[in-house]
């Protein structure tokens, strides 16, 4: 005996196009801040915007992670998304491409210490997922391999609250990824010379 048609969130699909436009993010650019551009196309993004189908629970995470909410708040049809995300500041502030690189930036090393461990023990998996969050994710920020397990990344930013941002989309990204690979990760991030950490 079957239990008949699954359920759906109804407002799903209005808060995902709410994120991604709180985010300043086009279709294809939430694929990449969300860590799924070897997976998604962008004609899915829109299919999941317009409710014609559903992200499966690992990109329902990524999405909760990217606006700094609860996985509840996009599933029960009773919770509002807040007025403001948490991570809503406009990742392109309104601006060309050409006036944010003009804009006067700051430039920082951060060491980024990263353990990856399958589930099952796997070193081949292990070595895996890293090559994937290396040639996705680190690589962008002239990524210079430190060890076996740590990297120096530099990074562009206006102030400490950019690079805050900047620092923990990373990290979510790299959660994702790991968690998309059945793994599980300890990371470390501390700035080069300040001894700041996240």
């Amino acid at each position: 005996m079957g239990w008949g048609t699954r359920r759906k969130p109804g407002r799903l699909a209005e808060k995902l196009l709410q994120i991604r436009l709180a985010l300043g993010l086009s279709q294809d650019s939430i694929i990449d801040h969300l860590g799924f551009s070897d997976q998604i196309v962008r004609s899915k993004i829109s299919q999941f915007e317009r409710g014609d189908r559903e992200p499966d629970l690992l990109l329902l995470l990524a999405y909760a992670r990217a606006a700094g909410i609860s996985t509840d708040v996009l599933i029960d049809d009773n919770l509002d998304l807040p007025e403001r995300l948490p991570t809503s500041r406009r990742i392109l502030s309104g601006k060309s491409q050409r006036e944010r690189i003009e804009a006067r930036m700051e430039t920082t090393t951060l060491t980024l210490w990263l353990n990856i461990e399958s589930k099952d023990k796997s070193t081949s998996a292990e070595k895996r997922v890293r090559k994937n969050v290396e040639k996705s994710h680190l690589k962008k920020y002239k990524m210079k391999s430190v060890s076996d397990l740590e990297y120096e990344l530099v990074f562009s930013y206006k102030d400490d609250g950019d690079l805050d941002e900047q620092v923990y989309a990373l990290l979510n990204k790299i959660a994702n990824e790991v968690d998309r690979h059945d793994c599980s990760m300890k990371v470390r991030v501390r700035e080069k010379g300040t001894g700041r950490y996240w």
